[in-house]
């Protein structure tokens, strides 16, 4: 309900690690869209590392995000990303997506 009182959209920001629970947010918002950010396990280990002393989520639950991670390539209105690129590549090429279907 909420989403639909923005007649522009809104953009949300959640793990949705499993195509269950997509599914389920698909179901309340038929026309959702999904930006998935691709990363190696090795990486996502580093950065939490890096970023320890000022974050909560710690490196330990890495791995277990990587085990229930089921991927959503292939289902639709999915954008793959590659999350080592610049922040300001990854929000230009998110908001041309966006636009562009919102135009089809």
């Amino acid at each position: 309900e909420e989403i639909r009182k923005h007649p522009n959209g809104v953009v949300l920001t959640c793990s949705a690690l499993k195509k269950a629970y997509r599914d389920r947010l698909r179901e309340s918002t038929p026309e959702l869209r999904f930006a998935f950010l691709e990363i190696a396990k090795s990486e996502a280990q580093r950065r939490v590392v890096a970023r320890a002393a000022s974050h909560f989520f710690n490196a330990a639950l890495v791995d277990n995000q990587f085990a229930t991670l089921e991927s959503p390539v292939g289902e639709p209105d999915v954008l793959r990303l590659d999350a080592t690129e610049p922040l300001d590549a990854l929000q230009t090429q998110v908001s041309q997506w966006l636009h562009s279907k919102s135009l089809a």
